[in-house]
């Protein structure tokens, strides 16, 4: 948290932060502006703007090895769509990252229905 220690957030965030950083542990690396999330082979990066959560929502970004940038980039929309300003939805995002990772995996595995 000594990352955001310079910004100002609202306790609300702090809270949200601290429980991320307990849920994760070294998953997730706090930043100046948000966090960084390295789950298994896809890499999210939100972006805390200031009056988050109280009047802005987060701004997620996608990373993923073999992944065009257009299919991150659709991925992201989608993603966008589970936040609203007013609501702390960072863990929000962490799950539904974790669950689309998760049932990429079960369809790449070998005998998986095509």
């Amino acid at each position: 948290m000594a990352a955001l220690a310079e910004r100002k957030t609202s306790s609300r965030c702090s809270d949200e932060l601290d429980a991320l950083a307990a849920i994760y542990g070294d998953d997730v690396a706090l930043t100046a502006r948000g966090f960084t999330a390295h789950l298994g082979a896809i890499t999210l990066t939100v972006v805390l703007p200031d009056g988050y959560p109280e009047s802005a929502a987060p701004i997620a970004t996608i990373e993923a090895a073999g992944r065009t940038r257009g299919v991150l980039r659709d991925a992201e929309r989608r993603l966008a769509a589970h936040v609203s300003p007013g609501e702390e939805s960072a863990l929000a995002l962490l799950q539904e990252v974790e669950a689309c990772g998760a049932a990429a995996a079960a369809a790449a595995a070998p005998g998986a229905a095509a």
